[in-house]
């Protein structure tokens, strides 16, 4: 199973704009999303849990990432 490696980890923030009626996300590493504004939403939601989490387990092992446990 792969782990995400702590050596990639990106330090700036995404980019989010709204464009007709879409969220759209620009990352690191030509990352493009466009989600609906509910979608958006929900993962901004998210990400603040998962960012506080992370903020509070500093310095442990990498977790296995969800896309690699299929």
């Amino acid at each position: 199973m792969n782990k995400l490696d702590p050596g990639h980890l990106y330090d700036e923030p995404m980019q989010v704009v709204s464009e007709g009626g879409a969220v759209v996300i620009l990352g690191p590493n030509a990352v493009a999303i466009a989600m609906t504004p509910e979608a958006a939403r929900q993962s901004a939601a998210l990400l603040l849990v998962a960012a506080t989490t992370a903020e509070a387990s500093a310095g442990s092992t990498a977790p296995a990432l969800p896309i690699d446990q299929g």
